[in-house]
């Protein structure tokens, strides 16, 4: 038994120890110009016959030398693995034997460097640092880390080195329960994440981990919210990247990789997006006909029916958009069964909607989930959203009365009358006025030819029956 035990201490070390380190594949463009040394320091004499015999750069860290080149007069980009450290010095320099010139000359030896210090943001060079190029704006954009274009300026006839595309090697995307399908289902939050090889906590910067998501198959890849990326561990739901209404129109593949634009860190992963309940087809939607009258109805039409051991534990509506702290309105019990309808072959539900309820003017959407024997499946807010407007309420007021100036002579009633539908009927004593009164060029509907010394009942309504309340 201590043999075993001894041989599986040995077995797991050499893994701990046999991991291979982080590194970037980068980028390196370097040419010289074609006139040789022609550097200010050389005298005059010699510019024209001063050749560089040997001109190169190197890339470090601290005095370790990580890549190192001799700089050729064509162009020439290779790619270099480096490994992952927060800052590289990247020297250039030549080395010049100059002879001849009329007059002659003695034998001249020039040898000019210059060094610059590639940080993760920016670069440092002749003890000035600059917040332009670096490490990350590397890793995102595959532009310049650092380098130099050598000019007058820098007092060095070398040419261009340029350190560029840097980009994250070995990572690779897992789930923490791999024995699991990589499927999820509405609401569900992600456990996928990225691995960097190394050992436990190493870590490229944050922007290495890049997000990107393909709802076509990997032809089209998209970011994920800043929110959501940036981090080997991803923290959303499907429901969250996609929106609460579009999402529902991407059940099946969808594609998940690091990178930026046409430049891939891993390759893709795969999962299978799923809603775990019945799915909303239609909805029905009725608002009050009168002000302060209850909702009138909602039917939900759902695809299929519930199956055995299935309920909608949760089904009510909720503003849309849905803010951070939400009271759900119109909570239905639990549902255990869905009625079919002949007329469009799915499955329906219709609100339970107690008396007195009454919404906020806003816009509100269906969300609910199901479970399946006691264990909760998909949650989804789904439907178009549908627009409660409460009804502007019926009000009239009457002006005040213009005595007759004659005995039994006939009266008028004036009134203001506002909300509804626009559209009135008026009544005295219960019966109706006919030709319907409109409003006048005073602004107001008239009543005419009333009994002066009688008790008359005035009433209006809307189009729809609705009179004022409350008065």
């Amino acid at each position: 038994m201590k043999k075993l035990y001894f041989l599986f201490i040995i077995l797991t070390s050499s893994l701990i120890f046999s991991q291979t380190p982080p590194t970037y594949s980068v980028d390196v463009e370097y040419y010289r110009f074609s006139n040789g040394c022609n550097n200010s320091n050389v005298p005059a004499q010699t510019r024209k016959t001063c050749d560089a015999n040997t001109t190169s750069w190197n890339l470090k860290n601290g005095s370790t030398t990580i890549a190192t080149e001799n700089i050729s007069l064509s162009s020439v980009t290779n790619t270099y693995s480096i490994p992952l450290l927060s800052s590289y010095s990247l020297s250039a320099q030549v080395f010049c034997s100059c002879s001849g010139g009329v007059p002659s000359v003695p034998y001249y030896v020039c040898s000019e460097s210059a060094t610059q210090t590639i940080l993760a943001n920016g670069y440092t060079y002749n003890g000035v640092t600059t917040n332009a190029y670096g490490i990350e704006r590397s890793i995102m954009s595959g532009g310049y880390a650092g380098g130099f274009s050598i000019g007058p300026s820098t007092q060095v006839c070398i040419g261009t080195v340029v350190v560029k595309n840097f980009r994250p090697n070995g990572i690779t995307i897992s789930k923490v329960n791999p024995s699991i399908p990589a499927e999820y289902i509405a609401g569900q939050q992600v456990d996928f994440f990225a691995v960097t090889p190394g050992s436990a906590g190493t870590r490229f910067p944050d922007v290495a981990y890049h997000w990107q998501y393909s709802l076509d198959n990997k032809v089209t890849w998209i970011d994920v919210p800043v929110s959501m990326s940036n981090r080997p561990n991803p923290s959303f739901s499907i429901k969250d990247l996609l929106g609460e209404i579009d999402h529902v129109n991407h059940f099946g593949p969808i594609d998940f990789r690091l990178g930026y634009n046409n430049r891939a860190f891993t390759e893709p992963y795969r999962i299978v997006y799923k809603p775990g309940t019945v799915l909303v087809k239609d909805r029905t939607f009725e608002n009050p006909n009168c002000y302060e009258d209850d909702v009138k109805n909602l039917v939900v039409y759902f695809d299929r029916k519930l199956e055995t051991g299935e309920t909608l534990s949760i089904l009510h509506i909720v503003p849309y958009p849905k803010p951070a702290q939400v009271t759900p309105m119109l909570v239905q019990p639990e549902v255990t069964a869905l009625t079919y309808d002949a007329d469009t072959k799915w499955y329906k539900y219709k609100f339970n909607i107690p008396s007195g309820t009454n919404l906020e003017n806003r816009y509100y959407v269906i969300e609910y989930q199901s479970s399946v024997n006691g264990v909760p499946k998909g949650t989804l807010t789904m439907g178009e959203p549908f627009l409660y407007e409460a009804p502007a309420p019926v009000k009239f007021i009457i002006q005040p009365l213009t005595h007759p100036s004659c005995n039994n002579d006939l009266v008028e009633v004036k009134m203001n009358v506002m909300g509804g539908t626009g559209t009135y009927r008026f009544y005295v004593d219960n019966t109706l006025i006919s030709p319907t009164p409109i409003k006048e060029s005073d602004g107001f509907y008239h009543i005419r030819n009333l009994n002066p010394t009688a008790e008359n009942i005035i009433k209006v309504t809307d189009n729809k029956d609705c009179i004022e309340k409350n008065i």
